[in-house]
């Protein structure tokens, strides 16, 4: 899912070389107008795969926590979002209305799905502790310190500061 924080332009940018503004129109060669719509459709055509694809890798995600449900939303939806927005700008109803209802499915999918994506509760440990131990505490078994160490994402698995807040799975 580390894919889905991506943001695609630069590959964009990479694969159509520089962008002439859509208005230009008056200041080009009827060749290079061309030349200029076409590249233009390429790079709404691939920016729209782009976000087509992060959507279905949300449908096909396992979420380990609310936290993540909603981050994963956020950034599906403004790649999106905008899209849309530039397929209702340039009249393609085809691609506007299609993204719209790509849109709502993977929304309505991700929030039957989310809702059963565990809670995160906020936890303080009274002192510095290892996630070895955290999880002994927290959940009856250190087995889960894994699951810890991935959440937190801590220095090192052996420390994790004392009273400073931190977010859990909620028991």
């Amino acid at each position: 899912l580390e894919g889905m924080r991506h943001d695609g332009e630069d590959i964009i940018g990479t694969i159509l070389g520089p962008n002439t503004p859509r208005n230009a129109s008056a200041t080009l060669t009827p060749d290079e107008i061309l030349a200029n719509t076409n590249r233009l459709a390429l790079g709404d055509m691939v920016r729209q795969a782009i976000v087509i694809a992060r959507g279905l890798v949300l449908i096909e995600a396992d979420f380990t926590s609310e936290d993540e449900v909603a981050e994963l939303r956020d950034n599906f939806l403004g790649p999106i979002d905008e899209e849309i927005e530039t397929a209702g700008a340039t009249a393609d109803d085809d691609a506007y209305i299609g993204l719209r209802e790509f849109r709502t499915a993977v929304l309505i999918d991700i929030a039957l799905r989310g809702e059963q994506a565990p809670e995160k509760a906020d936890y303080i440990p009274p002192a510095p502790v290892s996630t070895l131990l955290l999880a002994s505490r927290l959940y009856g078994d250190g087995s889960r310190a894994t699951e810890l160490e991935r959440i937190l994402s801590p220095e090192h698995p052996a420390f994790i500061p004392g009273l400073n807040k931190i977010r859990v799975l909620r028991v």
